[in-house]
């Protein structure tokens, strides 16, 4: 191989390494410029959005089982209370009853 080919072979390589590194730079100056098109950036952001989004689902299930729960609960306090009514309304008529007989 003779001088002027191996120069010649010499300055390719150093062309693509100079061709490489313009590349490189301008992949660093693009991520100054735009942070946000980071790949991590991006990562993060899609699990911000999936957490908000599961938290939203389980706050909607809670609320969906204490509005189940509450409306049991009511219903059994309100089934008692008729109870307790009907109770007190025997009590009352028993009460009359023995009153008019005591009176005869």
């Amino acid at each position: 191989m003779d001088l002027v080919q191996h120069r010649q072979i010499l300055s390719e390589e150093l062309s693509y390494i100079i061709n490489d590194y313009d590349q490189f730079k301008q992949r660093i100056n693009e991520r100054k410029e735009d942070p946000q098109k980071h790949s991590l950036i991006k990562q993060i952001n899609l699990w911000e959005i999936k957490s908000i989004e599961i938290i939203q689902q389980k706050a909607q299930e809670y609320r969906e089982i204490l509005m189940k729960s509450s409306q049991t609960c009511i219903n059994q306090i309100e089934m008692k209370l008729n109870n307790l009514n009907e109770q007190i309304k025997q009590f009352q008529k028993e009460k009359e009853f023995n009153e008019i007989n005591l009176n005869h």
